[in-house]
């Protein structure tokens, strides 16, 4: 029955989820990891052009995935929400 309940649909790929830790509880979480991950890597400065890439581009993607959330009456999946964008040197490839 708890796993049942703790169930849920996601929005956009409408897969199945399971939630056991309250999403209050992940933000603040997520919050803390992100500043662990930000303090412990090396960000290239204001003006490397990765940098303003991905400032400018960032609250663009963060906007449009609210409006799609909206739209599909899912926007309180990111309500609370601290977009941030940064740029961290890795060789990695990621996004």
């Amino acid at each position: 029955m708890v796993l049942f309940s703790a169930c849920a649909s996601v929005p956009i790929t409408c897969r199945k989820q399971l939630g056991l830790v309250p999403e209050s509880q992940l933000l603040g979480m997520s919050f803390t990891e992100y500043e662990t991950f930000l303090s412990g890597n090396k960000t290239p400065p204001a003006t490397d052009p990765r940098t303003i890439t991905v400032k400018r581009n960032g609250p663009k993607l963060a906007q449009a995935s609210t409006r799609y959330l909206e739209e599909n009456r899912a926007a309180d999946r990111v309500e609370g929400f601290g977009w941030e964008f940064d740029v961290v040197e890795d060789d990695q490839v990621n996004a």
